[in-house]
């Protein structure tokens, strides 16, 4: 009898059950590794990597971004170097929005990226084949210079 009263004292103390741990073991964690928001000056420089299709084919991508002629914006070149085929480069002014570049494409399209421990990962929704085949996809770049 003590030890049942005793049991319900520490329950009324701590509000957890005599023996349970404070926290459930699979309770997920109250710590979020927030990452940081591109910036113009984070961006700037070559990069070089895939935009991956839906059916998970890679193309070759670079990118090269500059300083912009107005706050929070960034000059972008996307070059896509396929085989058998002329090199394409595509320039687009970018912007900063919500965390992350935007370049606008034809017929509604975009490139979004963001910045991710070092990486810029984003998404490719060209509806125009403003980038030939490669309609929607996912895009990953990793730095080659500043």
């Amino acid at each position: 009898m003590i030890r049942n009263a005793l049991a319900l004292i520490i329950l009324a103390i701590t509000g957890q059950p005599v023996g349970q741990p404070a926290v459930p073991v699979d309770a997920p964690s109250a710590l979020v590794e927030v990452q940081p928001l591109i910036s113009v000056q984070s961006a700037l420089g070559a990069w070089r990597g895939y935009i991956v299709d839906a059916a998970g084919s890679p193309q070759a991508l670079e990118a090269s971004f500059f300083t912009g002629l107005r706050p929070n914006t960034v000059f972008g070149y996307f070059r896509l170097d396929e085989p058998g085929k002329p090199e394409l480069i595509v320039r687009r002014l970018g912007r900063l929005v919500d965390g992350q570049m935007l370049f606008d494409l034809k017929e509604r399209g975009h490139i979004a990226l963001r910045l991710i421990e070092g990486r810029l990962v984003g998404e490719l929704d060209d509806p125009s084949g403003q980038l030939r085949h490669v309609a929607a996809g996912a895009v990953e770049l990793d730095r080659l210079r500043h």
